[in-house]
C-alpha cells in the first residue's frame, strides 16, 4: 500500500501535480490509517499550488491541522503557513482568524511574527 504514496511522490517531484494528487487520494482511499498519511496529505497541500489552486492548499493545511494528527506545535506551524498563503493570495480575513486563532499558543519568536502579521493587516485595512 505504501508504494501508492511513493508513487505520488515521484509523479510530484516530476511536477505531474494532477496525477500525483489522484495517487495521493487513492493511498489515502486504500490506507486511511497507513505510515505515510500525513505525508500524503501534504503533497495534496503542495499539488493544489502547483496546479494554482493556492486557497486550497491553505484550506488544506488548515484541515490537516484540525485532524490533529501530529500535535498542537505542528498544528500550529501549518495554520500559520496557511495564514501565510492567505495573505499572499489576498485572503486577509482568512489570515486575520488564522493568525488571531494560534497567537497565543506558538512560542515567542513565532508570536512576536504573528504579532508583526496582524499589526500589518491592520494598518493596511486588510
Amino acid at each position: 500500500k505504501w508504494a501508492l504514496y511513493y508513487i505520488g511522490f515521484c509523479q510530484e517531484a516530476e511536477s505531474d501535480y494532477r496525477l500525483a494528487e489522484e495517487t495521493y487520494n487513492e493511498y489515502l482511499a486504500t490506507d486511511p490509517d497507513g505510515e505515510c498519511i500525513i505525508a500524503a496529505k501534504l503533497g495534496i497541500a503542495t499539488c493544489n499550488a502547483g496546479v494554482g489552486r493556492v486557497k486550497r492548499q491553505a484550506d488544506f493545511l488548515i484541515e490537516l491541522a484540525d485532524e490533529n494528527l501530529a500535535g498542537e506545535s505542528q498544528n500550529d506551524t501549518w495554520r500559520f503557513q496557511a495564514a501565510e498563503i492567505y495573505i499572499e493570495s489576498g485572503y486577509y480575513e482568512l489570515a486575520r482568524e488564522t493568525l488571531t486563532g494560534i497567537r497565543d499558543r506558538v512560542d515567542a519568536g513565532t508570536q512576536q511574527q504573528v504579532d508583526q502579521m496582524l499589526g500589518a493587516l491592520t494598518s493596511t485595512g486588510s
